[in-house]
């Protein structure tokens, strides 16, 4: 069975959630026995090569060219090379790529699956224009793809609400990790955020709060963007905030996450976030943005905020009650173990995928 794994960045993973995403997965299906091909965007031409197991798929997209233009064309280039090279089964990582579909005949869009990601036309970071665009590629998934995957329940209802489709849920996963001998230089005793510097992952009442619990906070992101400039020029001569940059080396996060006082995970539009469940494996300490995403994954064992007061108060709380943490610390890995177990979520995937290519 030949499975292509379409709508990231690539592997090895130095962005986000879904090329993470893509680099565990993919090689765990090959390792039973699956074929597996992850597309790649890059700037120039050049062969097909093997990253362990996986077969990385290199698509050309011309950097001239503007960045929202170049995942539209990256997306449709991806779908045609596909087509091309006879895939039996193409897993899509969001919806982006959707009206494209148009151009496919139904024969292809059956071997489609979708992974619906979160309600990304609700990102403060889109216009009025980008936010039109992803409802209607929404709208095309639901509507011309028979197979639809959610990683959370609450964006399955959403979908069911909006469009009466059902969908397979399968969250994504995470690895337990109890030690790491990476060395990292930050303050002692820090708050931790992991997230990309947009405004949807309340990086400015992460900020503010620690300025009012006057508690160190370290924030793990590229601050490249102009809200991440906007961010850093504001915060980083606080006092409080430190800008660490951007690191995908999962040893070095894995540190970060291991040797902090408390893990604040602001994301407010995602379903099933990875980084929210690579803190729940290194047993951190959390306190989340107060949503419905976040309240599924971390039920009674976490703590929940909705502005930076009560982020501020939560802070203080875990200085004051630090006898809260051990317990709570335990409750998550558990939930990680039982709900989010990598080989579970691997053994989901393949099921699925043998299911549609046998239809």
């Amino acid at each position: 069975m030949k499975v292509a794994i379409l709508g990231t960045r690539g592997i090895p993973n130095e962005y986000g959630g879904f090329e993470r995403f893509a680099e565990v997965l993919s090689a765990r299906l090959a390792l039973r026995g699956v074929n597996v091909y992850v597309f790649s965007q890059v700037s120039k031409s050049s062969a097909a090569y093997m990253y362990g197991n996986v077969w990385v798929v290199p698509i050309a997209v011309p950097s001239f060219v503007p960045s929202n233009i170049q995942t539209l064309l990256y997306d449709f280039l991806s779908l045609v090379k596909a087509k091309r090279m006879g895939q039996h089964l193409v897993l899509e990582c969001g919806y982006s790529f959707a009206p494209w579909l148009f151009l496919f005949k139904k024969r292809f869009r059956k071997r489609v699956i979708v992974n619906m990601d979160g309600l990304e036309y609700s990102r403060e970071k889109w216009g009025f224009m980008a936010r039109l665009f992803l409802r209607f590629s929404e709208y095309c998934a639901v509507n011309l793809c028979p197979n639809l995957i959610v990683d959370s329940r609450a964006i399955g209802t959403i979908l069911y609400q909006k469009y009466a489709v059902s969908s397979v849920y399968i969250p994504y996963g995470a690895n337990i990790c109890s030690h790491s001998n990476i060395p990292i230089n930050v303050p002692d005793g820090y708050c931790l955020a992991i997230a990309r510097i947009t405004p949807e992952n309340s990086i400015r009442i992460m900020a503010e709060a620690a300025i009012i619990a006057k508690f160190p906070l370290v924030i793990v992101g590229n601050v490249e963007s102009g809200y991440g400039k906007e961010m850093y020029q504001h915060y980083s001569s606080s006092g409080y905030i430190h800008f660490y940059g951007a690191t995908y080396c999962q040893e070095e996060l894995n540190a970060l996450r291991l040797r902090s006082h408390l893990y604040v995970h602001g994301h407010t539009v995602g379903g099933t976030n990875p980084s929210l469940l690579e803190a729940m494996a290194c047993g951190c300490a959390i306190v989340a943005h107060s949503n419905a995403f976040n309240r599924e994954v971390l039920g009674d064992a976490g703590f929940y905020f909705s502005n930076e007061f009560e982020l501020a108060q939560l802070i203080k709380k875990s200085i004051s009650h630090n006898d809260l943490f051990p317990k709570q610390r335990v409750a998550i890995r558990n939930i990680v173990n039982e709900n989010y177990n990598w080989e579970k979520i691997s053994d989901d995937y393949f099921h699925l995928l043998e299911k549609v290519y046998g239809d």
